[in-house]
């Protein structure tokens, strides 16, 4: 069977991250907005905002998770999408300020092993 391998979690296409990136650029804007809040309020020793700010963060974050979308990185700007590409199990990857997902990668690839989305790749999502 051919999804033996992948892991149970949300498989995207990539139509499905394509949609949910217009969902997701907001969500990352205000989450490094209220990232530097938090880190100002901490630095002026405003603990009650801190803690507030950081469930602001959380509650967006859990928002994310839920979705199946993997954030990569502390300053959120590299994103992974679950796929099954090529029959096997991969991400389609997108680092914030790029208009739009265009390149993908195997699992074990990580970010170095980005490859160029050229067409040719089959992108399935059994969901």
């Amino acid at each position: 069977m051919l999804f033996l391998n992948v892991p149970s979690q949300q498989l995207f296409d990539l139509k499905k991250a394509r949609s949910s990136l217009k969902w997701l650029k907001p969500n990352i804007e205000e989450l490094q907005k209220l990232g530097k809040m938090e880190m100002e309020a901490m630095s002026a020793h405003d603990l009650d905002s801190a803690d507030d700010l950081s469930k602001e963060i959380d509650s967006i974050l859990s928002r994310i998770y839920r979705k199946g979308i993997q954030l990569r990185n502390n300053d959120l700007t590299l994103i992974d999408f679950p796929a099954l590409i090529n029959g096997l199990p991969a991400y389609l990857c997108w680092k914030y300020g790029e208009e739009d997902i265009q390149f993908w990668h195997y699992l074990e690839d990580g970010f170095a092993g980005r490859r160029p989305i050229t067409g040719q790749e089959e992108i399935l999502s059994p969901l």
